[in-house]
């Protein structure tokens, strides 16, 4: 492995964006459960035929105020469940029951109400009226039980179990009829549909035993999926045109019967983008203009992040304080790689497209417990139909500048150089950080996640030889191809994306370069910045295949996009959007 001669390092140079703080530790994720199921109170009755009945009240806990970036509504079921057992004085037990039900979802934070009844017949119930009948006590212990679940995955994403003791009275009045079952008690809830697109519906009814369709939309389709304790699926399809739509079911109890209706909004393309200064376009300003070398080191990421000097936001050189993006999100300056892409789709307005990447960031940055985790929250709730993103370059290319990741460049091989590469993607658990930013982002029923690969950079302040730089940018890529792929949703939900080669202009390679002077095979004509190919003629100026064509700026020594290397990345999104039509109709 060869290491080129006359590298001058420019302090901070290749840190504008891409090199950040080391990597925080991952912070426990929250309950999905606002607290613990609260059993307040027991009703004891006589039933027909010497049978006795406890309706059981217990506030459940409804989802938390962090659960809505982390499971959506319609993907959600909420399951109360309830355990009884009746004692006697000397601790024998007498009787045990039990009942499960569906629970709404309730507001974030809140709780949810729910009576649970038990009928106890036979022997059971004999005996707890023979010795309710004495002057002594009955104690009843209950287990409330919270399930929180996810479509398709048998196992709870939340439990929450509350207990509690209460005493029978010696002498219940039996004369006591049990309170009536009330009509079924629905969620009250919106959903949102994409023009053309079908969408899963979820309608939860509390006290519910049988759930239909009353009457189908009066603009789109819809049809019974399944119905599962209380809750019922229904697949819309909704039509070719912007509307406000209606699905009515009808929900049938032991209490009786009630109608409800779940407003449906079909909107336009959603479109949102994350991740980091690829996505955000460092390197301009919020007008469009280019920042220039001077503005460098007034432009590096801060502590705390906040996406200065790139396309899709205000902040500029020297500006602190945390995230701030334009009106439009830089849609209509067209620099950054979504901006175009979005601009050539039609997209309009910043309900249609936003780009919230930030100049800098991490996956653990977006990940549960991490400083943007709210913003990816945010775009979990706005239903988008298209999320692109590149991530996970930070914080490693920051070993690679100013820590531990420089003595690579001393190994004697390229297996030793490679293997000491992977041992920093591990370090920082690249792959399994941002499989969980992928998995957030699969949160929102209509979301289709593209994950784009790096282009390749060689930075002219870089002391790593091209053959390095080479290396690195395949491992890089590798790993988070190697994210994507893991994803079960992986080719239906889940799609990577790959820019066009951004040629060094130098060998090896499979172009015949005329404008050498031994007609050398070559990556292609060079694309890369201004800086950094007036170095590649000095340095390697027999094999050097240069153009007037620059893909990547220099103003910060040759590392992120120019407009026309972001063109690149965009023509890329277009391709796969068209492919597997990711994009629902305008």
């Amino acid at each position: 492995m060869s290491t080129r001669p006359g590298r001058v390092l420019l302090a901070g140079g290749l840190a504008a964006a891409l090199a950040l703080p080391a990597l925080a530790g991952a912070a426990d994720a929250p309950d999905l459960l606002a607290g613990a199921p609260r059993v307040e109170r027991v009703a004891v009755a006589a039933a027909p035929g010497g049978d006795v009945v406890l309706d059981v009240r217990v506030a459940h806990p409804a989802l938390s105020r962090a659960a809505p970036g982390r499971i959506h509504r319609e993907a959600a079921q909420h399951e109360a469940v309830l355990r009884v057992t009746l004692s006697g004085p000397r601790g024998g037990v007498l009787a045990a029951g039990g009942a499960r039900t569906g629970a709404l979802l309730g507001a974030p934070g809140g709780r949810v109400a729910v009576t649970h009844r038990i009928r106890l017949r036979g022997p059971a119930a004999n005996r707890v009226r023979s010795l309710a009948g004495r002057a002594t006590s009955i104690r009843i212990g209950v287990v409330a039980v919270s399930r929180l679940h996810r479509d398709g995955d048998p196992r709870p994403r939340a439990t929450s179990v509350g207990r509690r003791t209460l005493a029978l009275p010696a002498r219940p009045s039996w004369s006591a009829a049990p309170a009536a079952p009330r009509a079924p008690t629905c969620e009250r809830a919106r959903s949102v549909a994409p023009v053309g697109d079908v969408v899963r519906i979820a309608v939860r009814c509390q006290g519910a035993t049988r759930l239909t369709l009353a009457r189908g939309p009066g603009s789109g389709t819809a049809r019974l999926v399944a119905v599962r304790n209380g809750r019922a699926l229904v697949d819309y399809r909704a039509p070719d045109r912007r509307v406000t739509d209606r699905v009515t079911l009808r929900a049938a109890g032991p209490g009786g019967v009630t109608t409800t209706t779940r407003a449906v909004t079909v909107r336009g393309p959603v479109m949102r983008a994350l991740g980091d200064s690829v996505t955000a376009g460092f390197g301009f300003l919020g007008d469009g203009t280019e920042m220039s070398a001077l503005e460098l080191p007034r432009c590096f990421p801060g502590a705390p992040l906040n996406d200065r000097c790139s396309s899709n936001s205000p902040n500029g050189p020297g500006t602190g304080g945390t995230p701030v993006y334009l009106p439009d999100f830089g849609l209509s300056n067209g620099v950054a790689w979504p901006a175009q892409f979005a601009i050539g789709a039609g997209l309009e307005g910043a309900t249609a497209f936003q780009n919230l990447a930030v100049s800098g960031s991490t996956p653990g940055n977006w990940d549960t417990g991490g400083a943007l985790a709210p913003t990816l929250a945010g775009i979990v709730a706005d239903q988008p139909d298209l999320t692109v993103m590149t991530l996970g370059a930070n914080p490693l290319l920051d070993s690679f500048l100013f820590g531990g990741g420089l003595r690579c460049e001393l190994t004697l091989s390229e297996a030793q150089f490679r293997a000491c590469v992977e041992g920093f993607i591990s370090r920082y658990a690249l792959v399994p950080r941002l499989g969980s930013v992928i998995g957030r982002l699969l949160e929102a029923p209509t979301n289709h996640v593209v994950v784009s690969q790096y282009h390749q950079a060689i930075p002219a302040s870089s002391v790593f030889s091209v053959s390095s730089l080479r290396i690195m940018g395949e491992l890089l890529n590798g790993a988070v191809a190697e994210a994507a792929r893991a994803r079960p949703e992986f080719g239906t939900r889940v799609f990577l994306m790959a820019p066009p080669r951004f040629p060094v202009g130098v060998p090896p390679g499979d172009a015949i370069c005329t404008r050498t002077p031994l007609g050398a095979l070559v990556d292609g004509a060079s694309r890369q910045s201004d800086v950094t190919q007036d170095e590649l003629a000095v340095f390697e100026r027999s094999t050097f295949c240069g153009s007037e064509e620059f893909w990547i700026i220099s103003a910060d020594t040759g590392i992120h996009p120019s407009r026309a290397g972001h063109a690149q990345f965009a023509a890329a999104l277009a391709q796969v959007v068209a492919e597997n039509g990711l994009l629902p109709r305008g």
